[in-house]
């Protein structure tokens, strides 16, 4: 991918609109997201509302397309998020990959393809956390990915 570095952020082209995998290395206790947006600009700052409800119905024009959370909510879910709404959530005592390792380095890949948000652990392809599929009626056009952690950007190998 074309890495365009700015002060503490990455942000990465992907080849086309809406079609790119991004694959990286991870531990932590809480919050990696992966940002997909349409603008490299809209990455910037919150991703989400700043009135973010997990319990939210209706979508928040105003937040990112798409963006996927592992290990949210100190480590306790992994969802993929569209306009600022929690679409799919796997939390960690039904599903053991929902949640970041503590210890050790995992490897984690998420993918657009179309209207489809796939994130997972492992190999690309393998071992599914969350899949989305966007209505198309509403499917919004992305061009950028970034990751962060809740309130700074990941930096690190890529």
């Amino acid at each position: 991918m074309d890495a365009r570095v700015a002060a503490r952020r990455r942000v990465w082209r992907l080849p086309a609109a809406n079609f790119g995998l991004v694959t990286f290395e991870a531990k932590g206790s809480n919050d990696i997201h992966v940002v997909f947006a349409a603008e490299d600009s809209r990455i910037d700052g919150d991703t989400h509302s700043s009135l973010y409800d997990e319990r939210r119905q209706e979508y928040d024009e105003n937040a990112v397309p798409y963006e996927i959370l592992i290990g949210g909510f100190c480590n306790k879910k992994t969802t993929v998020r569209v306009r600022g709404r929690d679409a799919v959530v796997r939390l960690a005592r039904d599903d053991p990959e929902a949640v970041i390792s503590t210890r050790d380095f995992a490897p984690y890949w998420a993918q657009v393809t179309g209207p489809v948000i796939t994130v997972g652990k492992g190999a690309p392809g393998t071992r599914v956390i969350a899949r989305f599929e966007d209505d198309v009626a509403h499917q919004s056009t992305v061009n950028f990915v970034t990751l962060k952690q809740w309130d700074t950007y990941v930096c690190d190998q890529i």
